[in-house]
């Protein structure tokens, strides 16, 4: 006798997890600001930037860095930032009876809390593929990423510290940073620039945060998306040329990440700011 069974990757035939609906997921704009008593449960995340924020019948309180808070039917929250500051927001909303389990078991948490988040890049990633997931109507898989972020929680947010750099350490990291600016595409090895300074790859990456404010992946990237879209509007080579000139060895990826970063594909930045 034939069975009906599912497939296990198609839309909406999984049931493992049943009781949630996501009415909402997505990146917020810079500069919005907003009072709202929600209608669902919602993990908001605040990545970078200066974010404004009061909860309930709490004061408004300032916070700097990747922090998230969670927000709930019946209690008001309000917050704010600036459209002159880069900001990275989003907000992931939820809903339905299995709620109540997460409450049940301390897995989520109503009380008025934000919580400082150590690991931004992964809090991060793991919303975004929340949001791909909703887009595909992927819903198990909503699920799953919606609990990952929900555990990620309660890990303890305070980075673990580390002894500051020395003069030395801070002298040769702010010249490298001053290096990186002049000759971005040239192809870095932080590991290499670690041994100099004999410290690990790690060590290295929390030392150069603190001096140049981003970790190096990020500072070397930031700078030849700079020094790429300066060359789009002052020079008429081609979107490939820019990119292989900046250390992009893949066109698609560089017009990837410069949308990303700028908000515009290369030919549109380059068609909109030109004249």
């Amino acid at each position: 006798m034939k069975r009906n069974i599912p497939w296990i990757f198609g839309k909406s035939t999984m049931h493992f997890y049943k009781g949630l609906q996501f009415p909402f997921a997505a990146h917020v704009a810079d500069g919005h600001k907003r009072v709202h008593v929600p209608k669902y449960y919602g993990i908001q995340f605040h990545e970078s930037g200066t974010l404004n924020l009061r909860i309930g019948s709490g004061r408004m309180k300032s916070y700097r860095g990747a922090v998230a808070f969670i927000t709930h039917p019946g209690t008001e929250f309000s917050y704010e930032f600036s459209a002159e500051e880069k900001h990275n927001y989003y907000a992931v909303c939820f809903t339905g009876s299995r709620v109540a389990q997460y409450l049940r078991s301390g897995l989520l948490s109503l009380a008025p809390r934000v919580h400082r988040i150590a690991d931004a890049e992964r809090f991060r990633k793991t919303v975004m593929e929340f949001c791909l997931f909703r887009r595909r109507e992927e819903y198990d898989f909503c699920t799953l990423k919606l609990e990952e972020l929900l555990l990620m929680l309660h890990q303890p947010g305070k980075p673990r510290e580390t002894a500051p750099p020395s003069p030395h350490q801070t002298e040769k990291l702010r010249q490298l940073a001053e290096a990186v600016c002049r000759d971005p595409g040239r192809g870095w090895n932080f590991d290499a620039e670690a041994g100099k300074l004999n410290v690990t790859p790690r060590h290295f990456r929390t030392l150069f945060a603190r001096v140049n404010r981003m970790t190096p992946g990020h500072f070397l990237l930031s700078k030849r998306l700079d020094r790429a879209a300066a060359e789009l509007l002052n020079s008429r080579d081609t979107v490939k040329a820019i990119a292989d000139r900046n250390g992009f060895a893949d066109e698609f990826y560089f017009s990837r990440l410069f949308k990303k970063y700028y908000r515009l594909s290369p030919r549109f930045y380059r068609e909109e700011f030109r004249s």
